[in-house]
């Protein structure tokens, strides 16, 4: 924990807000076994997602034989930041994919394909989503879980067949829901 509040209080080249700083800071306490949050403006799943890359990351440094403890991950990121502000970036432009993608999928299931394709083409080409994936924050992410709990929505709203099948569906749908307000508390308000 001393090692992540001395990171928190050096200034970090190539962080462009404090919310990556929060992010990838909070993952790294989450990591050292400090669970409580450290804000109440932000949910922590986008820290846990974070957290589960970087442990992804330290097991590869390790068999590598760069790291020798996860101690070690810490002190890495005091050295240099680049590689969680990259994971971080990356997680937001997988996330932002998977919105375009998620657009068009359900628009060709509740219109038709072209509507989806065009809806899918503004999606990709709004300007918002791209400044949030070169300066990640929680909303990619959180979206990103919410167009797959209505996905999961739409696919169920047409469904005929065995009666398990739309629980499953439904259930799946509002843990979606739950993980998305995990990201980002106002995604609760997508429903």
């Amino acid at each position: 924990a001393l090692v992540i509040n001395l990171a928190a209080a050096l200034p970090r080249p190539g962080l462009h807000s404090g919310d990556e700083a929060f992010f990838i800071e909070t993952a790294l306490r989450m990591g050292s076994g400090v669970l409580e949050p450290f804000s109440l403006s932000h949910g922590t799943g986008l820290s846990v997602i974070l957290l589960g890359e970087f442990g992804v990351w330290y097991l590869i440094q390790r068999f590598l034989g760069y790291m020798a403890a996860p101690v070690d991950v810490a002190w890495a990121y005091v050295r240099d930041p680049s590689p969680f502000i990259l994971m971080g970036r990356l997680t937001a432009v997988v996330a932002g994919l998977g919105i375009i993608l998620l657009t068009e999928r359900i628009g060709r299931r509740l219109i038709a394909p072209l509507p989806g394709l065009v809806a899918a083409a503004v999606v990709g080409l709004s300007l918002l989503p791209l400044t949030m994936a070169a300066n990640f924050k929680e909303e990619l992410p959180a979206t990103a879980i919410l167009l797959v709990a209505c996905w999961l929505a739409v696919k169920l709203s047409g469904l005929t067949g065995p009666a398990r099948r739309p629980m499953r569906l439904a259930l799946l749908s509002g843990l979606a829901l739950g993980a998305a307000s995990a990201i980002k508390y106002t995604a609760v308000l997508g429903v």
